[in-house]
């Protein structure tokens, strides 16, 4: 986490950058997706990881916010792998060496 560019507490509007943070040496800004207020939640400086919370953004508007609905329908059943065609992986083979194929010719010029 390089900083916060908003202040502690702070309003943030929707398409701010709120944040930034550094990946792989390139500075990236983190953009609000609605308007509300700051909670900082991690030091700047500190080492980020996959899913760790930065900031939370309260919104001004809480009826904007969308309630979680528990899904009550049915998945359908799943083929074994051994019931995919043939022809299927055939076509995907195809497509993959193609696409190989076409890499390899642009890197030899």
């Amino acid at each position: 986490l390089i900083g916060y560019l908003v202040p502690e507490g702070g309003k943030v509007s929707v398409g701010q950058p709120y944040v930034e943070v550094e990946v792989m040496k390139t500075v990236m800004p983190l953009i609000s997706g609605t308007q509300g207020k700051v909670q900082h939640m991690v030091t700047p400086g500190a080492a980020l990881e996959a899913g760790d919370v930065i900031c939370q953004v309260t919104p001004d508007d809480l009826s904007l916010i969308k309630q979680v609905e528990t899904y009550t329908g049915t998945f359908p059943a799943l083929k074994a792998r051994n019931e995919v065609s043939k022809s299927k992986m055939s076509n995907v083979y195809e497509t993959y060496k193609t696409a190989l194929d076409s890499v390899n010719n642009i890197f030899q010029g």
